[in-house]
C-alpha cells in the first residue's frame, strides 16, 4: 500500500517537473535552431529515462534493505538528469555559436557515461546482495543453535546453561565445511540436552552441558585455526 502511494507521489511529481520544464523551455524567447532542438531531445530523453532506471533501482524494493542498496543507481540516474540539464540549458542559450560536433559528443558521451553507470551500480548490487545471501546462509547453523539454547536457558533456571548461551553467543557464527562435522556434533548434544531438561536429572544434564561445552570449544579452536592460515 505505501510503496503504491509512494510510486503515484513520484509519479506525479515527475509528471509536473515535466510539465513545468516544457513551459520554461517552449516560452523562453530563444533562438530555436537545430541545436537547440537537439539539446530539448536529450534533454527529454533524460527525463524520460528516468523512469526505467528508478524501476530497476526498486526493482525488489520489499524491505529497508533492499531500497538501500537502490539507492546509488537512483543517485546515478539523478545526477545524469542534472548533468544533461545543465548541459542541455548552456546549449539551448548559446544555440548560436556553439559548434554541432561539440553539443553531440557532449550530449552522446553524457549518455554512455550514465548507462555505463547504471549497468555498472547494479551489476555491483547484484554482487553484494549474493554475498549477503551467503552470509546469511552461513550463518543459519549457528544462529539456529544459538536461538534453541537461549529457549532452553529461559524455560529451565540452570547457570550452566546459562553460560553456554554466552558462549555460543559470542563464537565465530560463520560456518564452512571444515567445521560441519563438529556442528553436527554440537547439534546433536543441544538435541540431546532438549531431551534431557524436562526429566529433570540433574547428573545427566551437566553431563550434557559439560559436553556440549567441549564439542563449542574445540569448534571454537578450530575457527582460530583456520583463520590463522
Amino acid at each position: 500500500m505505501n510503496q503504491s502511494k509512494n510510486q503515484t507521489r513520484m509519479l506525479v511529481l515527475w509528471c509536473v517537473a515535466l510539465g513545468v520544464f516544457h513551459v520554461v523551455i517552449l516560452f523562453l524567447p530563444l533562438t530555436r535552431n537545430f541545436l537547440f532542438w537537439l539539446a530539448y531531445a536529450f534533454d527529454v530523453v533524460a527525463i524520460f529515462g528516468q523512469i526505467p532506471i528508478m524501476s530497476l533501482a526498486f526493482k525488489n524494493a520489499q524491505d529497508a534493505k533492499s531500497r538501500f542498496y537502490g539507492f546509488p543507481i537512483a543517485r546515478v540516474g539523478l545526477i545524469y538528469l542534472v548533468v544533461q540539464f545543465i548541459a542541455g540549458t548552456v546549449v539551448m542559450l548559446l544555440c548560436e555559436w556553439v559548434p554541432l560536433w561539440l553539443a553531440m559528443i557532449l550530449f552522446v558521451c553524457i549518455l554512455a557515461f550514465a548507462i555505463v553507470g547504471v549497468i555498472g551500480t547494479d551489476t555491483m548490487r547484484d554482487k553484494v546482495e549474493k554475498i549477503d545471501s551467503e552470509t546469511i546462509s552461513h550463518t543459519q547453523t549457528m544462529r539456529e543453535l544459538s536461538l534453541k539454547l537461549k529457549q532452553l536457558s529461559e524455560r529451565y533456571p540452570y547457570s550452566q546453561l546459562s553460560k553456554l548461551v554466552e558462549e555460543i553467543r559470542y563464537s565465530d557464527p560463520v560456518s564452512s565445511d571444515a567445521l560441519r562435522a563438529v556442528e553436527e556434533r554440537l547439534s546433536h548434544s543441544i538435541d540431546a540436552l532438549t531431551k534431557a531438561l524436562p526429566e529433570g536429572n540433574a547428573d545427566l544434564i551437566n553431563r550434557l552441558i559439560q559436553n556440549t561445552f567441549s564439542i563449542l570449544n574445540e569448534r571454537n579452536q578450530l575457527c582460530k585455526q583456520m583463520k590463522g592460515r
